[in-house]
């Protein structure tokens, strides 16, 4: 599939489609019936770590564009909280 794929964002678009919405949760109807992309990723990034506590989700955004980042965190040997 990469090799068919001009770029990163027509490989993601990709990967995300074969994903189910179910795969979400609950989150997944309220950020289908949100109003708004960005309210959908509000949500995600509020909510979503309830329910997978291994994945943090942030979110910003500017005048000209919205990011959404996740990471997988752990606790260490001591204890202390780790984001990759």
């Amino acid at each position: 599939m990469l090799g068919r794929m001009p770029n990163a964002v027509e490989l993601a678009v990709a990967l995300g489609r074969r994903i189910p919405m179910t795969a979400f949760g609950e989150v997944a109807l309220v950020a289908k019936i949100a109003p708004t992309l960005r309210d959908a990723l509000r949500i995600l990034v509020d909510f979503h770590h309830d329910l997978v506590p291994l994945m943090t989700y942030s979110y910003q955004e500017s005048e000209t564009e919205g990011r959404i980042t996740s990471a997988f965190a752990v606790r260490s040997a001591a204890g202390a909280r780790r984001c990759w």
